[in-house]
């Protein structure tokens, strides 16, 4: 399979990008360079892999959720403006 200029121009169009003249050439040859290593990489040999989902075996340990009340008053010592358990800003929209 080879992508010709006029590919690249149907491309363009249903993409709705603009593509001088002048880069139809490069864009055809780099779309073929990109086709013929994606069959480079179709070739490889990989019926007896297993799919890989993550590039190392190990996970991360995992924390349990657990609630924890905590003393919200701590939070509103060092607050500028708060009010009814809420912090007060300024106004930023008008």
């Amino acid at each position: 399979m080879t992508i010709s200029q006029d590919d690249i121009e149907r491309l363009a169009h249903l993409a709705r990008i603009g593509v001088e003249d002048s880069e139809l050439g490069v864009f055809s040859k780099d779309m073929n360079r990109i086709i013929e290593w994606v069959g480079i990489l179709k070739a490889a040999p990989t019926q007896d892999l297993e799919p890989l989902t993550h590039p190392h075996d190990s996970s991360a340990p995992l924390r349990q959720d657990e609630f924890k009340q905590e003393d919200t008053d701590k939070l509103f010592e060092n607050a500028a403006n708060h009010e009814d358990r809420f912090f007060l800003v300024p106004q930023v929209i008008q």
